[in-house]
């Protein structure tokens, strides 16, 4: 099994998709960097992290960006026409596919952390280098444990993503899946309704609300785990051409 979850870790680093994992965490806070550079005035950390950086993220660029990674990793069989190769190794299909969606989420994990790690990073620097314009305490570790809670919540939308971009050859479909759940998301988020708190999508919304407890985080896991066991039945069945 580590061997082969080795080979899909040597595939996804001669891929975009490990270019696009890596940078894209980096663009939002870059950007919030460059708006705050030209400000006069200091801003705090939970402002910049709690208020802005965060709610941002898990509520649209997350899915968005791990939905287009899951598109352009789910590819690398399809792309190549490998998957006779593949599936011709001397391992018993469901560890193949085992070995696949692990590679994903744990790629998928890490994007999520490579945020805090550039935001603390670039604040962090320009603090010291120019300005101190950045105030209050970074509660770096109440951050990475807000994180935390929104990735296990987010476990199923992960899994229901990399079940669609193995399955399915066009990579539409993906991605289709993907919008479509952050747009139910966004609207929920808009309206404020509480008929939708399972919807995978929706779940690290209501992670990072108190009031939900970790009703979120249990379905997120639980929906995950489930989503992993069916993916791998499926694949494991499908004729792959």
């Amino acid at each position: 099994m580590i061997r082969l979850v080795a080979a899909e870790f040597s595939k996804l680093r001669r891929s975009f998709a490990q270019i696009f994992a890596l940078l894209v965490p980096a663009f939002m806070p870059l950007l919030v960097f460059l708006v705050l550079a030209v400000k006069s005035d200091d801003v705090g950390w939970t402002k910049v992290i709690g208020q802005l950086m965060l709610p941002l993220w898990f509520l649209f660029l997350m899915p968005m960006a791990i939905t287009v990674f899951c598109a352009l990793a789910g590819q690398i069989e399809y792309r190549a026409k490998a998957w006779d190769q593949v599936l011709s190794l001397p391992f018993a299909k469901p560890k193949i596919f085992a070995a696949k969606l692990i590679v994903l989420l744990v790629a998928m994990v890490v994007m999520n952390f490579l945020l805090l790690i550039y935001t603390y990073g670039l604040f962090g620097a320009a603090n010291a280098l120019f300005r101190p314009f950045m105030t209050g305490d970074p509660e770096i570790a109440k951050t990475f444990g807000v994180m935390a809670k929104i990735l296990a919540a987010g476990a199923f939308m992960f899994a229901l993503l990399a079940w669609a971009s193995l399955r399915f050859g066009n990579f539409i479909v993906t991605l289709t899946i993907g919008i479509g759940g952050t747009l139910v998301a966004l609207a929920v988020a808009m309206t404020q309704t509480k008929d939708a708190d399972w919807f995978p999508w929706v779940l690290p919304l209501r992670a990072v609300d108190p009031a939900s407890g970790s009703e979120p985080i249990v379905i997120g896991l639980v929906g995950g785990a489930v989503t992993v066991v069916l993916a791998l039945i499926d694949l494991s069945r499908k004729q792959f051409r």
